[in-house]
């Protein structure tokens, strides 16, 4: 496998890790940690920390081949389902979500174990349910689809 991402997010902050795992060593290529004051923007940091990592890899040429994505805290079911849309958004297909008793103890080393979780296979990709289709967009069918209960 290639350069992993790692996100360790926290009710209060975030922490990223760029991992690669191509070799036995597992070498951290970078990383960042930075607090965050309101809940509701963790997942949209989060996942401007994703595209910031990606070019940082994309620099040295590495290529990000997936994210392991761990969450913890009050707001984290919350955060992580926007998290996961938001990335998948942005073009991160092979994004894992892996249990915070991985081993994170401190946000960079979570970020790191979330991280070395995909490169050593040790947790399955995350499908994503497909988005619902648009509702008719023509007047007639509008209408049928307002009256039906």
């Amino acid at each position: 496998m290639k350069t992993v991402l790692g996100l360790s997010v926290t009710s209060h902050g975030i922490a990223w890790a760029l991992v690669d795992g191509r070799g036995a060593g597992d070498t951290t290529l970078d990383d960042d940690a930075f607090e965050v004051d309101a809940t509701d923007q963790l997942a949209v940091r989060a996942t401007a920390a994703a595209r910031s990592a990606q070019a940082i890899a994309a620099s040295s040429g590495q290529n990000v081949a997936s994210i392991g994505v761990s969450a913890a805290g009050a707001d984290a079911d919350e955060a992580l389902g926007q998290l996961l849309d938001l990335l998948a958004a942005a073009g991160f297909d092979d994004v894992r979500i892996v249990p915070d008793d991985f081993g994170t103890e401190a946000a960079v080393r979570g970020a790191r174990a979330a991280a070395l979780a995909p490169s050593r296979n040790a947790v399955v990709r995350t499908p994503r349910p497909a988005p619902a289709p648009a509702p008719p967009s023509d007047p007639i069918s509008g209408w049928l689809l307002a009256a039906m209960p």
